[in-house]
């Protein structure tokens, strides 16, 4: 019966992040309205997980009484998590070698204008918002939806985006440069053992 599977239990872990808490990229989150905005935290948790008990393991995660402390949310716990599963296969930043193609930045790194349109809570001035945001632009096709869902893609596209008042640059090679350190911080720590949880 349901009711006698053991949940999960988790204890966050006492592991920073160079990445995200070090000197090197505090002034670009500044600049993209992500400082203080952005965290990983580490935890442990108990048992052996297999991938068809993800939505378990979510609901368990999100109900456990130490996550929400150490996450800093405060509230009820979840009564229903769906989980998707991201796919990290990506594992080289030549991935975004089309970015230079011409169309999105130029050799140099620098993105090519556009006139402004406004989408979602964003204005687009640029190619590269094109292809992030308008799936009816003709840059959006340079990744496909396949692409799209790696974690990679996605956590540049989080930088490119920024946060509400996020000063955008007129070069693409920042945001590569912090997704690249993040990705490779995020990903060691998550490929040294089963049992870590990174959120």
């Amino acid at each position: 019966m349901a009711a006698n599977v053991p949940k999960f239990s988790f204890l966050p872990l006492a592991k920073s992040f160079t990445s995200l808490e070090g000197k090197d990229y505090q002034e670009s989150f500044l600049k993209w309205s992500m400082k203080g905005r952005i965290k990983a935290t580490m935890f442990s948790f108990d048992q052996s997980f297999q991938a068809y008990e993800k939505d378990k393991f979510s609901l368990d995660f999100f109900q456990d009484s130490n996550v929400l402390p150490a996450l800093g949310i405060s509230g009820t716990k979840a009564e229903k998590v769906e989980a998707k599963v991201i796919p990290c296969t990506v594992l080289s930043m030549a991935f975004f070698d089309k970015l230079f193609d011409g169309q999105i930045a130029r050799e140099s790194g620098e993105i090519k204008k556009c006139f402004d349109e406004f989408m979602n809570d964003f204005t687009i001035s640029d190619n590269l918002r094109q292809m992030l945001l308008n799936e009816d632009s003709e840059v959006y096709c340079e990744f496909s939806e396949k692409e799209r869902e790696e974690f990679l893609f996605r956590l540049f596209s989080h930088f490119c985006l920024g946060g509400r008042l996020c000063q955008f640059e007129d070069n693409v090679n920042p945001y590569l440069e912090v997704t690249k350190a993040i990705y490779k911080d995020l990903i060691r720590y998550a490929t040294i053992t089963s049992n870590i949880l990174l959120m």
